[in-house]
């Protein structure tokens, strides 16, 4: 796999193409709640309990969707899920996002 040099970060192509859909697509919203981790830090840990948070008061224990799905279902990326999209439209009821993408190549919306 090739690596590209953007920003002053090194990214396989596939993930420098998302990223870059996602800076030109992505316009947070006020209520938006952006998980920034770099990669192999905890950011499944810290989605399950982001979401486990915002979500306790609409669901109880047992009906949680992280009993059912993995905290990656529940919070989607922002470069590979919602970069490639055509529409950006997220949920309401779910303000979480998460990303690896470096602070000085967010979308200038979450700046």
């Amino acid at each position: 796999m090739h690596l590209h040099q953007y920003q002053g970060h090194w990214y396989f192509t596939v993930y420098l193409e998302a990223m870059l859909a996602a800076q030109e697509k992505f316009q947070a919203q006020p209520h938006d709640i952006i998980l920034c981790t770099y990669p192999k830090t905890g950011t499944t840990w810290l989605k399950a309990l982001a979401f486990a948070i915002t979500t306790r008061y609409r669901y109880s224990i047992s009906e949680s969707l992280l009993l059912t799905s993995t905290p990656h279902d529940c919070v989607p990326f922002l470069e590979i899920e919602m970069g490639t999209k055509e529409s950006c439209a997220r949920y309401p009821e779910n303000p979480l996002v998460a990303t690896h993408i470096p602070y000085n190549s967010l979308p200038t919306s979450i700046i």
